[in-house]
């Protein structure tokens, strides 16, 4: 099974929203707990790289691609703890789950939970 995990910035956030630091720490360590949890299943995250002498690096732009069979629920609870505070900062801010052909959307931590039982429905 497909499944697409994505951070959607406020429309307030800009272009750029992925360069915040705090939203990048949160970005690494949900990359690691997937990694961690679902290994090879876990294709490489989308990344954003600029090459400018002020402004170079590279950053995760919250975009996660898993290939499992596994339970999911585990990755909707990580969510929460890991982008909860980001999400809950702004109203328009959302997290987007992919299941299959299914696509999911939650504005708050609260639908993010609602989020975990229709993805344990999916394992």
């Amino acid at each position: 099974m497909r499944v697409e995990i994505s951070v959607v910035p406020d429309p307030s956030d800009g272009s750029r929203f992925y360069k915040e630091p705090e939203l990048q720490e949160h970005l690494k360590a949900l990359h690691e707990l997937l990694k961690t949890a679902y290994g090879k299943d876990l294709h490489n995250p989308i990344y954003h790289i600029e090459k400018s002498a002020d402004a170079g690096g590279a950053w995760l732009v919250g975009n996660f691609l898993l290939e499992t069979a596994k339970d999911l629920s585990p990755i909707i609870t990580a969510g929460i703890g890991l982008v909860g505070g980001w999400l809950a900062a702004k109203a328009q801010r959302k997290i987007r789950v992919k299941i299959g052909d299914e696509e999911f959307e939650a504005h708050t931590v609260e639908q993010v939970k609602r989020l975990m039982s229709i993805a344990k429905e999916h394992k």
